[in-house]
């Protein structure tokens, strides 16, 4: 899934350079966007102006790289994104459109808990905690981030993912070694409290390990290990008690989900997956847990990376391609396509709604993180229409009712957050800064309710651009579906603040509270 490239390269040089300098590598990573050059202040407060929408370039990114830093999009206008039931599936397809009538939806999932649940983060020394929404003080699960001169060694963390059930968290820690030029990443397994004891799952020398994702089960935790030399990669599956399962060499990328009885994954490998001409090496695979095998469908895969299994484990989505035409379909547990919900022109990035009663889809003319027309199908219905215009990534809220919106804006940002505070305009902004919107849309009509525009770190950049597998194991959502935690860099103050929007009653207006310092925060889903 993620292309080899940056920190590895960064951390090689420490051998060769003074130790002060690769003091500021951790600094550096979760403060992307601030430094020399000036940076637009953001705002932990709603935004009030709308900056004009620009479109960005024409570039595409076939597979990630760790912790890459979005392009600065040029200037122009965007038009409002057309409300319709009916687009975008107008032209024929070889498949039959779904109309809600060819398959049985089972039965909706319940509804989320209750409970307030907890948000972890990275803190910018390094560490992860914990820090209950509510507010209070941070407990940290790891206390040994550190970046030390005399030693020439410096540790960190990253890529912190809950358990199913919220109780355990996986994690990566890294290692930098000047003295040796070595950097070591570790899969760590810890429960969910202060200071908790950790277990190593597997370790690793070779590069980099940018997604943990837990089964449903939360008895196995599947990861991808790349080998930056030989740039290939491994999907590894582990028990969380660090018994080694299984491995697959999958060549350059690997996207994938589990089913929901944790009892098989589907998968797409090998080759340079989410792009248009797919190589031949390219193969979704259904991977059978208790035998431990793999087979492959008898589908032709189109442009898309990862694949999805409904809530309920019945069917799957794919993007399946006929007579050079690709369609966003329908499959059955077993990859075979039995509906088509669109036809997708571009490159696709999707997922079910969590009651498993509609299907949210881009289709993205050049990387997926580039803003693109968002649409929904409600599969009772058969109903189809677009919701926004220019959203680069999205996430379901945990009751369905609402999606998490992410786009890049550009243009005059919104004051700076001690202005907001003194409720008192900012002083000064930069005109034509890249930044990211973060708006609650209602999947029924597309309404919006905007709720900041922020500068992000490296690390989040990179779980929006392929969130469309990020979001199978994290999300910003509280388990109520009332709450979105978000962070933003604070370039006058260079540090980074973590706050959470709350939906107001009527669910119209969004209040926001400051909760702490950090970055990359995730909500448990329990």
């Amino acid at each position: 899934m993620m292309k080899v490239k940056t920190k590895a390269r960064i951390a090689i040089g420490l051998g060769r350079i003074s130790f002060r300098t690769a003091g500021v590598l951790l600094a550096t990573f979760i403060l992307a966007g601030c430094g020399a050059r000036a940076t637009p202040s953001s705002s932990l407060l709603p935004t009030r102006t709308l900056p004009a929408l620009s479109e960005p370039p024409a570039t595409r990114t076939p597979t990630p790289a760790p912790a890459a830093t979005p392009t600065r999009p040029a200037s122009a206008t965007a038009t409002p994104a057309p409300q319709s039931d009916s687009a975008p599936a107008t032209r024929r397809t070889w498949l039959a459109l779904c109309d809600g009538s060819q398959y049985n939806l089972g039965t909706p999932a319940p509804m989320p808990a209750s409970a307030p649940g907890q948000i972890v983060y990275m803190t910018l020394d390094g560490d992860i905690a914990l820090i209950d929404p509510a507010g209070g003080q941070p407990t940290r699960v790891t206390t040994d981030a550190i970046v030390d001169e005399r030693s020439g060694r410096a540790q960190f963390y990253q890529y912190p993912t809950f358990s199913p059930d919220g109780r355990q968290l996986a994690f990566v820690g890294v290692t930098l070694n000047a003295a040796t030029e070595t950097i070591t990443r570790t899969v760590y397994v810890a429960p969910v409290q202060a200071q908790a004891p950790r277990m190593a799952i597997h370790s690793s020398r070779s590069g980099p390990i940018p997604y943990l994702d837990w089964a449903p089960n939360g008895r196995w935790l599947a990861l991808l290990a790349f080998d930056a030399q030989r740039q290939t990669g491994e999907l590894r599956i582990a028990r969380s008690d660090g018994t080694p399962v299984g491995r697959l060499e999958i060549g350059r990328s690997a996207y994938w989900h589990w089913r929901a009885d944790s009892g098989a994954m589907v998968a797409r490998v090998g080759g340079q997956a989410g792009v248009r001409d797919a190589q031949a090496s390219d193969r979704i695979l259904i991977i059978d847990m208790a035998r431990q095998s793999a087979r492959t469908p008898e589908v032709t895969a189109g442009a898309f990376r990862s694949p999805h299994y409904s809530p309920d484990g019945r069917h799957m989505l794919l993007v399946a391609r006929y007579a050079g035409q690709d369609e966003l379909a329908l499959a059955n547990a077993e990859g075979q396509p039995i509906c088509a919900i669109a036809p997708i022109r571009n490159i696709a990035a999707f997922a079910w709604s969590p009651d498993g009663q509609r299907v949210a889809w881009l289709d993205a003319e050049t990387a997926l993180s580039s803003p693109a027309p968002l649409f929904v199908a409600d599969l009772r219905t058969g109903q189809r229409g677009q919701i926004h215009n220019r959203a680069s990534a999205f996430f379901w809220s945990p009751d369905s009712g609402r999606l998490a919106v992410y786009s890049l804006v550009t243009g005059t940002p919104p004051s700076n957050i001690e202005a907001n505070i003194r409720r008192a305009e900012a002083s000064s902004a930069q005109e034509d800064a890249l930044l990211t919107r973060i708006e609650i849309v209602d999947p029924r009509n597309g309404s919006a309710v905007q709720v900041a525009d922020t500068l992000s770190t490296r690390e989040f950049a990179q779980y929006l651009s392929y969130f469309d597998q990020y979001s199978r194991s994290t999300t910003p959502w509280s388990p109520d579906s009332k709450k979105l935690v978000f962070h933003t860099i604070l370039s006058e103050r260079q540090t980074v603040e973590i706050g959470v929007a709350i939906l107001s009653a009527n669910s119209a207006a969004v209040s926001i509270r400051r909760l702490a310092t950090g970055a990359n925060a995730f909500w448990s889903p329990r």
